[in-house]
């Protein structure tokens, strides 16, 4: 996962640099000067790496939080514009189970870092792909299925990030029973696939 702020310290490198470089007078600076301009400019630097930069956890429960709301806005959409009963059953399995896993991840947020400021929409969007069901060719349910099974491909790979890096038991759990469940909703939605196309 991207870090939420190696931007910004890229951002102050590159101002630094060309601050040095467009003041070629600070040469008459003496070496002790320049010496603790520098120790101040990294000592802040460190500083607003250490209280920007989020725990992975945190980062895991944000971004899942935006990814299953995302899987439950495109599954209420199936519910109204489907013609397969199959695909309408499960977009309310996805839109009943995500929406209790959002809650869970909110309540496990919320206890475990309640000072730590929340991800952002925008980026979160960063870190997701998105997805028009307007978009493509062929039947609505065609591009719906075609869609779900990569929304859930990378659910998968951040599932599998946490099983190793999450910090917490729970987190790790809850990321393996993710990976079962959407994995297995692949499989389901390869075979409508098929019939889809028909």
């Amino acid at each position: 996962m991207k870090s939420s702020w190696s931007g910004v310290l890229a951002a102050l490198a590159l101002a630094a640099t060309l601050n040095a470089c467009s003041t070629p007078q600070q040469s008459h600076s003496s070496a002790n000067e320049t010496t603790q301009q520098h120790t101040a400019t990294t000592a802040q630097e460190h500083t607003l790496t250490k209280d920007k930069e989020r725990p992975y956890d945190t980062e895991f429960l944000d971004l899942m939080g935006f990814h299953h709301q995302d899987a439950v806005m495109m599954s209420r959409e199936a519910l109204e514009k489907s013609k397969m009963a199959e695909v309408r059953q499960l977009a309310q399995t996805i839109i009943t189970d995500q929406e209790a896993e959002i809650e869970h991840m909110k309540s496990l947020r919320k206890q475990w870092y309640p000072d730590v400021p929340a991800m952002t929409m925008d980026e979160a969007m960063k870190e997701m792909k998105h997805f028009d069901l307007s978009q493509g060719t062929g039947s609505f349910d065609k591009r719906f299925l075609e869609a779900m099974i990569d929304h859930h491909k990378q659910a998968l790979k951040m599932a599998d990030e946490a099983r190793s890096k999450a910090e917490h038991s729970e987190l790790k759990e809850m990321a393996e029973a993710m990976y079962i469940k959407q994995e297995k909703e692949i499989a389901q939605m390869q075979r409508m696939e098929e019939m889809a196309k028909r």
